[in-house]
């Protein structure tokens, strides 16, 4: 079974500054790849698999995605180590200023969600954010 055909959802390479955020701190990332159902990281500093994080991106509206650490590896690269990271995503939420309207999927019964979006939808949605703000979105893998 390659990777490919034990994922649900269609991942996509990107790359674009993210912050991850931790009950205990707040760590500057890169995201990789993104799909319905996950998202992957790079670091300078490691998250612990099974930790809870929320991970931010800053474009021209906050995409927060909730979710849980589910490995992490070290790179060793040019003299220095990176962690890679793979997130599952629980949830995802963008508050579109303009509009003061949030749209996202989420577990959480204290977030108020007032649109619902099917996660390839919202994907999709956040891929061309992603473009529209410099980022690189490379197809799927």
């Amino acid at each position: 079974m390659t990777n490919r055909d034990r994922r649900k959802q269609p991942r996509h390479k990107i790359w674009i500054d993210a912050k991850v955020i931790t009950p205990d701190n707040s760590v500057s990332a890169v995201a990789t790849n993104l799909s319905a159902d996950g998202l992957g990281i790079l670091a300078l500093n490691p998250i612990l698999p099974e930790a809870n994080v929320n991970i931010s991106l800053q474009l021209q509206e906050e995409i927060v995605f909730s979710g849980t650490v589910l490995w992490t590896v070290d790179l060793h690269a040019g003299g220095g180590v990176i962690y890679q990271m793979g997130i599952r995503i629980d949830g995802i939420v963008s508050t579109d200023i303009d509009k003061n309207v949030s749209i996202g999927i989420t577990g959480s019964p204290d977030t108020t969600v007032v649109k619902i979006l099917k996660k390839p939808k919202l994907v999709k949605k956040i891929l061309s954010l992603i473009k529209d703000a410099g980022g690189e979105v490379n197809g799927e893998t």
